[in-house]
């Protein structure tokens, strides 16, 4: 519920930013075991690999993409006005390229899931902390989730 209130709605950029703050703020207020050590850091990795290949994604698929030949594409930058012709950077990529990183896309997203099942093993996050002040912000932005009841 914590996740999805932060993280609801945001730009990508913004969910990215939000996860790292959760997974910070999940070490911090809960005694995590070597397993769950492990899930943080392969959330982390996924974080930053989904980071870094933002642009590269972007690029593929909104950019307007012609066949030169069978095997090479080359495109634009789409614009909903119409631009002058220099304007337009054009950028060459191989349609093997395109296919390698869908796999990519495949892979990680494969490990996502495996993710996300682990973490609904965590344990659940502690009502009150004495560490819990020491995060700022923290307690007025989980003061509704520390006070329902449990189920």
């Amino acid at each position: 519920m914590l996740g999805q209130a932060l993280t609801e709605n945001l730009s990508p950029d913004n969910r990215l930013a939000a996860l790292r703050r959760l997974l910070t703020t999940w070490e911090r207020m809960v005694h995590l075991t070597l397993d769950q050590k492990a899930l943080i850091a392969e959330c982390r990795e996924l974080i930053k690999w989904i980071a870094q290949n933002k642009a590269k994604r972007n690029r593929i698929a909104h950019w307007i993409w012609l066949r030169s030949t069978d095997a090479e594409l080359f495109g634009w930058k789409h614009h909903i006005m119409p631009t002058d012709d220099k304007e337009r950077p054009n950028e060459t990529i191989n349609k093997s390229d395109i296919l390698e990183f869908s796999r990519e896309i495949g892979q990680i997203a494969g490990r996502v899931a495996a993710a996300e099942l682990q973490a609904r093993m965590l344990p659940p996050f502690p009502k009150s902390s004495p560490g819990m002040l020491n995060v700022p912000g923290l307690a007025s932005l989980l003061g509704p989730y520390l006070h329902r009841e449990e189920p």
